[in-house]
């Protein structure tokens, strides 16, 4: 019987080893293929869980052209990206990368970006699959082909990362389906769970889901020099200094959750304290904690908080309230509004005076911000 035994777990062994050298042959070729081109253009559609909203899912689209040079290297890029109704735009010419935001009309660049760095949902697929591959132990299996698309494809799952620490289990599965006859990848699912961190602090734990559909796939064709042309003349520099103590805050046009008007009468004669959030930013779930405790600190008092999402459905703040535990108010703007208050980046913070006059501004979440928010508002309401 334990001859057998150990007969079966050999030949398992060797089939095993059999399969996982055939997951890795069909992957390389992928690889290999991506890697040889000399141009390529593709569509896709992909699918992002919000880390810090459950139920909050984005759905994004858009098209990618690459020219590459002799040594594999990207000398020429185009993508256009919808998330929403927000339009993104990146072009990557004369070794400087543009990135574009279309409705805000704005633009920041890079020269001499590093190739890892450049947009591109199908090359950063292919980047975690040669990570995968060059692992030690690569956990690399071959499941049934497949119909995906209407495409037959083989299909892998990686095994990226499985542990479990303090009785939690955080784990990365990758699931990549391949175009059997053009062995280019016709879809890529993602999920895992974990603590997520920013700078250091601790967030909380999340589960995260992302799949990418890729098509219209069109190798080594010509491409038009126009395709990478950016007229700067049409868009601006985005704002690098927020409104300074001292300036008269414009106004605060608001929208409650339930596409209500918000009366600008509501915030005068009060201590305002605006933030301009963004539900999916990493900053943005550390300074909630801290609004939370103002809002109760200061509830008796002549006190308002006022967070504002410009991107955001009603339906998504309300996720992200529940989801976060939100105690103060929540509104929705838009970008011009967003735009005259000279935000950067998220969470960005006003502290308005009773007479309209900014006492305080703040870009980022800080150890330092709560202290120096709550010394501002005593100072004000002392007044």
């Amino acid at each position: 019987m334990k001859k057998i035994l150990f007969l079966t777990v050999g030949l398992c062994g060797i089939l095993f080893a059999e399969a996982q050298d055939q997951a890795v042959a069909v992957l390389q070729k992928t690889i290999d293929k991506v890697n040889s081109l000399k141009a390529l253009d593709y569509a896709y559609k992909s699918t992002n869980k919000n880390l810090f909203s459950d139920g909050d899912t984005s759905y994004s689209s858009g098209n990618s052209i690459f020219v590459f040079d002799g040594h594999g290297k990207v000398k020429a890029l185009h993508d256009e990206n919808n998330i929403g109704k927000a339009k993104f735009r990146n072009i990557l010419k004369d070794d400087t990368l543009f990135k574009i935001n279309v409705n805000d009309s704005t633009y920041t660049f890079y020269p001499k970006p590093d190739q890892n760095d450049l947009p591109s949902d199908l090359f950063a697929i292919c980047e975690s699959i040669t990570n995968n591959l060059h692992k030690k132990t690569p956990r690399i299996f071959q499941h049934k082909d497949t119909i995906i698309d209407k495409i037959s494809c083989y299909c892998f799952y990686i095994n990226e990362y499985d542990t479990t620490y303090n009785g939690q289990h955080d784990y990365t599965y990758i699931y990549i389906f391949i175009n059997k006859a053009s062995n280019m990848p016709v879809m890529f699912k993602k999920s895992g769970a974990g603590v997520a961190e920013k700078a250091g602090h601790v967030i909380g734990r999340v589960t995260n889901y992302d799949e990418t559909h890729f098509s219209n796939f069109r190798v080594n064709g010509a491409t038009d020099e126009q395709e990478f042309y950016f007229d700067r003349t049409k868009f601006s520099l985005p704002n690098d200094k927020m409104l300074a103590d001292g300036d008269k805050a414009p106004l605060l046009k608001l929208t409650s959750l339930e596409d209500q008007a918000v009366a600008i009468q509501n915030f005068q004669n009060k201590l305002l304290l605006i933030e301009f959030g963004d539900t999916g930013c990493p900053a943005n779930a550390l300074a909630n904690p801290l609004l939370n405790r103002l809002k109760e600190k200061y509830a008796s008092k002549d006190f308002l908080i006022a967070c504002v999402y410009t991107g955001e459905t009603a339906q998504q703040a309300k996720n992200y309230i529940k989801t976060n535990g939100l105690k103060f108010p929540v509104y929705l703007t838009d970008s011009k509004t967003r735009k005259s208050f000279k935000t950067i980046g998220t969470p960005g913070f006003y502290l308005v005076g009773k007479n309209g006059m900014i006492l305080m501004s703040s870009n980022g979440y800080s150890d330092e911000l709560e202290q120096n928010l709550s010394v501002k508002i005593e100072a004000a309401l002392k007044k």
